[in-house]
């Protein structure tokens, strides 16, 4: 909390647009932040003009607010390995992070991205409806070359991370895309939208 309060008070962070502004740290646990009338999560998504404008205000807010912070040396720091473990959540998480890879600048833009494309169609990436809570890693990982399907995912070092590669191909085997049952299409009568079967899978990597 004492670090977030300090970010906050940054000189470049506090006369920022970009950021909430902070008003007072209450007790060590409770800092007072500028209200928002309303979160990305709660803002169900329309497809017209106005709504294109608040997905470029919000992309130009993250990347603006990306770069102050850089600029303090408080993006990408270096820690020591395995001491955040996997903090990105299933849903944002890049495919290279999946495979045990640093959450380097292209992950963290793909993880923009990403939530912006679960704004639009939620459940379309992440773990929000597997099965099982034992295989929220497994089912989030397949679903990314069902939306992809020319992603070549490599075999990763640990064996932790080749059990659950091998498992996203097995679950992925035969699918159709994830496209078909998310977006689908409407057939030329105008019926209910039809799946269109692709054939899809992971692929080995070299």
């Amino acid at each position: 909390m004492q670090l977030e309060v300090l970010t906050y008070r940054l000189p470049r962070v506090a006369s920022a647009e970009c950021f909430r502004k902070i008003y007072d740290m209450i007790v060590d646990s409770t800092i007072d932040l500028e209200w928002l009338d309303t979160t990305l999560a709660e803002l169900e998504y329309h497809p017209n003009m106005r709504t294109y404008s608040l997905i470029r205000s919000l992309l130009r807010a993250a990347f603006t607010s990306r770069v102050v912070l850089e600029d303090y040396k408080y993006v990408n720091t270096v820690v020591p390995v395995g001491e955040l473990l996997n903090a990105q959540p299933y849903a944002i998480r890049a495919p290279e992070v999946f495979l045990g890879k640093a959450c380097t600048e292209p992950s963290q833009v793909w993880a923009v991205a990403a939530m912006l494309l679960c704004w639009i169609k939620p459940g379309v990436l992440g773990a929000w409806d597997s099965p099982h809570p034992l295989i929220n890693e497994v089912w989030a990982m397949t679903k990314i070359p069902r939306l992809f399907p020319y992603w070549e995912i490599s075999t990763p070092e640990t064996d932790t991370l080749v059990l659950a590669v091998n498992s996203a191909r097995s679950l992925n085997r035969g699918a159709r895309s994830i496209s078909d049952f998310t977006f689908g299409r409407r057939d030329k009568k105008g019926g209910d939208a039809a799946a269109v079967k692709r054939p899809s899978s992971i692929h080995s990597g070299t």
